[in-house]
């Protein structure tokens, strides 16, 4: 006598008490949710909405069929929750992160993921800020953990974890009461980076050279070895008894990690449970 979608429909308009804001919501053309509603109408033998010129209101009979329509509706919705719980993930989970956050953050993460969904091939990417968000954006990877905020109209972005920059040295000497320094940093395009340079702006202390790594350990054996001095997350630093950290008294030193994924994007239930993991 009637399907799914003519619950939902009649459940919408309840809601909204209009066709018109119902068919919006549901993402239908007005005309059609009226010649539903009609047809269901006309199949039960009796109007369920009484029609004026501000709104649309529910019949005695209406009433009780939206009571059942809901029933309904939350049933199948608990039925869909049963069914993705019992779902196994599997595939592929292709996502990107920072240098820093793969090596302190991302860890324990992936080992319980991997525990809980083994059939589930990871691939991590790492890479800058700006490589990262620009390989989303081209559909390379799912998501990636970026510096933020990105503020980008084709993603969303959901804060993970909340970093505090310091300065690392491998001398008890202060490093911003140097006149120069050698700076051990990742390559262009890393949020962090741009932060060290305004670091150095804002002390005047001139730049005496860069050392570019593509690893966080690289950076950690640099500064260990006397190479220059470098900024890293202090989680990341608390990971280094032997290195010396310098806390900056900027609020500019405070980032956001940041989740991104496009809005577009198809997402996988290995995806789906990936992303669970985060929130909890």
């Amino acid at each position: 006598m009637f399907e799914l979608q003519d619950l939902r429909i009649i459940a919408a308009i309840a809601k909204n008490k209009g066709i018109t804001k119902a068919a919006k919501e549901l993402g239908y053309v007005q005309p059609n949710v009226t010649a539903r509603l009609n047809k269901l109408e006309s199949c039960l033998g009796f109007p369920l909405f009484i029609r004026t010129k501000k709104e649309v209101i529910l019949t005695p009979n209406g009433k009780v069929f939206l009571n059942y329509a809901n029933l309904i509706l939350n049933l199948c919705r608990e039925a869909e929750k049963a069914m993705n719980k019992l779902a196994i993930p599997d595939g592929e989970l292709n996502i990107g992160s920072m240098e820093t956050t793969s090596y302190v953050r991302l860890p324990h993460i992936l080992k319980q993921y991997s525990a809980n969904y083994p059939n589930v091939k990871i691939k991590l990417q790492t890479g800058t800020t700006k490589e990262l968000i620009d390989k989303v954006l081209h559909h390379d990877i799912e998501g990636a953990f970026v510096a933020g905020p990105v503020n980008h109209p084709d993603l969303i972005e959901n804060v993970i974890f909340k970093e505090r920059l310091v300065l690392i040295t491998n001398t008890p000497d202060n490093p911003l009461k140097n006149k120069e320094c050698t700076l051990v940093v990742f390559k262009e395009g890393c949020y962090y980076r741009e932060v060290f340079t305004r670091i150095m702006n804002d002390y005047h202390i001139t730049i005496q050279n860069v050392i570019e790594v593509d690893a966080a350990q690289a950076i950690l054996n640099c500064v260990r070895a006397g190479v220059g001095i470098s900024l890293i997350p202090e989680s990341m630093s608390k990971l280094t008894k032997s290195l010396y950290t310098y806390p900056i008294d900027k609020d500019y030193v405070n980032v956001d990690t940041v989740f991104i994924t496009r809005k577009s994007l198809a997402k996988t239930l290995a995806f789906n449970k990936f992303v669970e993991l985060l929130t909890l």
